[in-house]
């Protein structure tokens, strides 16, 4: 009677024990999806503007009064 007992008592908390540990785990794959996804845009944004800063920098050596004297 007390198996009984028990196994009624804990075989819904075990079963929803189990969905909640899916369902938790889903939702943190998906946020570390997401936060991965925009630190790869944000790397990408900032390589963008270092390029940029780099070619204006090619471009003011370039016209550079002492590049251009020698």
């Amino acid at each position: 009677m007390v198996t009984l007992f028990l196994l009624f008592a804990l075989l819904p908390m075990a079963i929803t024990g189990y969905f909640a540990n899916r369902q938790l785990s889903q939702a943190i794959q998906n946020k570390i999806n997401t936060y991965s996804q925009q630190v790869v845009n944000q790397i990408a944004r900032n390589i963008q503007v270092e390029m940029k800063r780099l070619e204006y920098d090619t471009i003011e050596i370039g016209f550079s009064e002492l590049v251009q004297t020698c």
